[in-house]
């Protein structure tokens, strides 16, 4: 069975650290037609929010006219919007660590066949996935079981294989009145068990060390191994949660931090979720440690799965350092500064940090590198693509 993303699974107040499992019943589905099957056009002809290029050639986007496939780089993009999804009624488009609320539509995709879009509507989910590239649709209903009519939510979902996914529900900020749980399906989203035992004790741990203002994001690289990431005020170093049972127990995973970036109880330290290589075994996590005067970026770096973490070479700006990063499929980190016109590349090696200036300023906006040179971007609307590493940028036509 391929693999589903259900999310928005039922978010209930936790009020202990007692392990509990419970299983969702299976939801009835029904196939949806699309409302312009086949129907392609050049990327200046649509109004672009959102995008996913799974590589060079396919990729998935949001517009304001419906949602769109690529074929052939970005350079044509083809209608697949079912029937029952209409972009322009919401608000915003919601991704991984964003709020969720009435307004908002949802969506993932895992490679060029397999995605889903969902919105939630009083305190239900409505999701529409698809097999073969939005050729057909199915539409299932989840009904959430504590009231969330009009909350707003946050949602981080992360897919191991075709079988495994894990859902991480939060309220917006971490605080006592905590709601929290972790999720998981080993049959493709037709099942989801609750798994969290111990997490209530990891997020308001009395120590001072642990001040958490919220959570970041939520990696796994197996059925057993994963990590979530927090920001945090005034915290002595940082750190992150593991897990090697699947969920059910986090144990705090500390990260050795160069002395000179501690010189004062007055940093706020912020994790983000790592980056792997495709077999799972290198890997960088972003820690973010921010003063008055400076912020400072570390990557560090695994090549052990995430059993031992090194901070490899900082990055500092002033101003901030804004969270746009991945790694493209040379290998390469690439990070987007907070300025905007910065663009770093770090390579595996940890030899140096390539650094370039770019001519559109990148702050606030959708930008994913594909290769060692080739990536695109929002801009207003419309799809860029650049040639030679970010420098230029040319409207995609």
């Amino acid at each position: 069975m391929k693999r589903v993303f259900y999310i928005f699974i039922g978010l209930a107040f936790i009020t202990s650290t007692i392990a509990c499992t419970q299983i969702l019943k299976k939801n009835d589905s029904r196939n949806v037609e699309v409302k312009s099957a086949s129907k392609v056009q050049r990327s200046d002809k649509y109004n672009f929010i959102d995008f996913n290029m799974i590589d060079s050639t396919h990729g998935w986007a949001v517009s304001k006219e419906g949602i769109l496939k690529t074929g052939d780089g970005g350079f044509t993009w083809e209608n697949i919007t079912p029937k029952g999804i209409n972009v322009s009624d919401k608000q915003y488009i919601a991704s991984n660590s964003k709020g969720v609320n009435n307004n908002s539509l949802f969506y993932t995709v895992l490679d060029k066949e397999i995605g889903f879009i969902a919105y939630k509507e009083k305190n239900k989910i409505n999701i529409f996935k698809t097999f073969n590239g939005g050729q057909k649709w199915e539409q299932t209903i989840l009904n959430l079981e504590r009231n969330w009519n009009d909350e707003t939510i946050e949602v981080n979902i992360d897919v191991v294989n075709s079988k495994e996914t894990f859902v991480m529900v939060t309220s917006p900020k971490i605080s006592n009145n905590l709601r929290m749980e972790i999720y998981k399906t080993d049959d493709s989203g037709s099942h989801w068990s609750k798994v969290t035992k111990n997490v209530i004790d990891s997020l308001n741990n009395k120590d001072s060390s642990y001040n958490i203002e919220g959570i970041t994001g939520i990696k796994f690289i197996s059925n057993n191994m994963g990590w979530y990431t927090i920001k945090g005020e005034k915290t002595k170093y940082p750190f992150i949660y593991n897990t090697k049972d699947g969920g059910v127990t986090w144990e705090v995973q500390k990260l050795n931090v160069p002395k000179e970036y501690l010189k004062n109880n007055e940093y706020s330290i912020n994790t983000f979720p790592p980056k792997f290589s495709k077999d799972n075994k290198q890997g960088y996590l972003p820690v973010e440690i921010k003063s008055k005067e400076k912020s400072s970026m570390i990557f560090y770096k695994t090549i052990d799965g995430g059993a031992t973490w090194n901070p490899s070479i900082p990055v500092e700006a002033q101003g901030g350092i804004e969270i746009i990063y991945g790694v493209d499929k040379d290998g390469i980190l690439w990070i987007v500064d907070g300025g905007g016109n910065k663009i770093y590349r770090i390579f595996y090696n940890d030899s140096n940090v390539n650094e370039i200036t770019t001519e559109i300023n990148l702050r606030g906006r959708k930008v994913q590198f594909i290769d060692k040179d080739t990536g695109l971007l929002i801009l207003e609307g419309i799809l860029y693509k650049t040639k030679d590493k970010g420098i230029t940028w040319e409207v995609v036509r």
